[in-house]
């Protein structure tokens, strides 16, 4: 799944990408006002103008990769973000197969583990995993921010994607004023 489409149109998304010594490097979304820090190794895409900049993609392997992405939404309650997200994906033949409480960026979260179809007979399972938040930012109605990881359940890709996955969670931080 790619980067989630968004009616929200406003300033470019600025991205920075500083080096915080010689081992870390930041990727700083201002419009939706998070940040991620990362070990520089770890190296992202993100989406070029004139898509707008919603988050970024890290490419562990050809068959794992690992994603934040914040878009507007209408949801007005976590559970109901979550649901939300979900639903995306058991759209998609996934099913949830463990749910827990976890924080993100200092706040509250939850994450979803799910094993979804993958394959082109749709004979694979690919596991899925999101953390999922809801803030808002000043300026912006609720967001729902989103940091997943997938990769072959039966791959040898599992432990590097769930370093990067957990690197990710543990280097994202919500920016700013205060969020409601």
């Amino acid at each position: 799944m790619g980067f989630l489409s968004s009616s929200f149109v406003g300033a470019v998304a600025l991205l920075i990408v500083a080096a915080s010594g010689s081992d870390l490097q930041t990727y700083k979304n201002e419009n939706w006002g998070f940040s991620v820090t990362l070990p520089s190794s770890v190296r992202y895409e993100t989406s070029r103008p004139p898509n707008p900049n919603h988050g970024f993609q890290v490419h562990v392997s050809r068959d794992s990769f690992v994603w934040v992405n914040a878009d507007s939404s209408d949801d007005l309650s976590l559970s109901e973000a979550v649901e939300t997200e979900k639903g995306l994906w058991v759209g998609q033949g996934c099913r949830e197969i463990k749910r827990a409480p976890v924080p993100l960026g200092g706040r509250s979260a939850e994450q979803i583990q799910m094993d979804c179809p993958a394959g082109l007979a749709q004979k694979e399972v690919k596991r899925v995993s999101l953390i999922v938040a809801l803030q808002a930012p000043p300026g912006i109605n609720n967001t729902a921010y989103t940091v997943g990881v997938a990769y072959p359940k039966t791959g040898t890709d599992e432990q590097s994607a769930l370093r990067t996955f957990d690197a990710v969670r543990q280097g994202f931080q919500f920016n700013g004023p205060e969020l409601r």
